[in-house]
């Protein structure tokens, strides 16, 4: 697994990447949630389901091995400019991107800069992994963290929730490389986000110019972005024994979806 830094808006992303040996291979690229880095998706790496196409994955601005400065505010829209210049510099190498992001990536996804979708630009589908799209989205995690005010945040709730969701608990999350302030601004953003209109994230997904799906585990299939879906005739997949970290539950059978989704 190769590693390369992109600069973008003082940020240094780091994006780990895994060439196939066909030149000029689709590529598909991963957005991890909050408190989440690439290590979410260790597993795409070496998974025979995408041995065929090129992988990558990014450490967005403030978790991971990414650096930034502490008056960087890492707000939704600030990852999401940083993730389109990472497609930018990727793009020159690939005919065809494939953007699977995850929670809190899902927003930062719909987000992006719209010019880099559709026939006109490199990203040619997105799979959003019960990705923000409605406020409800926010109710486990993000939401009570933007709740706390942000100095009291980073002074004392930060150390506690480094134990609360260690990697004992949820151990998927990587929030011990997250910068405090990171979690904090990306958690207030997120929720400021998913309760915005006009349009709404939920709009966005709707009007995307490329191929969209959403993936849930079944855990959570009674989620109510499930049923808003639904009702919009809107196609869900379904990854069986599994909740909110499908990658992470069940690797197999999620890069096995993702290989038909982007095949």
């Amino acid at each position: 697994m190769l590693s390369q830094v992109i600069s973008s808006a003082r940020a240094k992303i780091p994006v780990f990447s895994r060439n196939s040996p066909a030149p000029r291979s689709p590529l598909v690229l991963f957005l991890h949630g909050l408190c989440c880095s690439t290590s979410i998706f260790r597993s795409a790496f070496t998974s025979p389901h995408l041995a065929h196409v090129s992988v990558s994955s990014i450490d967005l601005p403030g978790f991971g091995d990414s650096d930034v400065p502490e008056d960087y505010v890492c707000t939704i829209p600030a990852l999401a400019s940083a993730a389109s210049d990472v497609i930018r510099s990727l793009a020159p190498k690939h005919d065809d991107i494939h953007v699977i992001a995850h929670s809190m990536g899902g927003a930062v996804a719909l987000l992006m800069d719209p010019t880099l979708l559709g026939p006109n630009g490199p990203v040619r589908s997105m799979m959003i992994a019960e990705g923000n799209l409605i406020p409800e989205d926010c109710g486990i995690f993000s939401k009570k963290i933007a709740a706390i005010p942000r100095a009291e945040y980073l002074a004392t709730q930060y150390t506690h929730d480094l134990a609360r969701f260690g990697p004992d608990t949820f151990p998927y999350l990587d929030m011990a490389r997250a910068a405090p302030h990171a979690v904090h601004d990306a958690s207030v953003s997120l929720v400021v986000e998913s309760a915005a209109t006009s349009p709404s994230l939920l709009d966005r997904y709707l009007a995307l110019p490329v191929p969209r799906v959403y993936v849930c585990g079944d855990r959570n299939e009674g989620q109510p972005v499930v049923s808003r879906l639904r009702g919009l005739c809107e196609p869900v997949k379904v990854v069986s024994d599994a909740g909110h970290a499908m990658m992470w539950d069940q690797p197999d059978a999620f890069y096995k979806m993702v290989a038909d989704w982007i095949g």
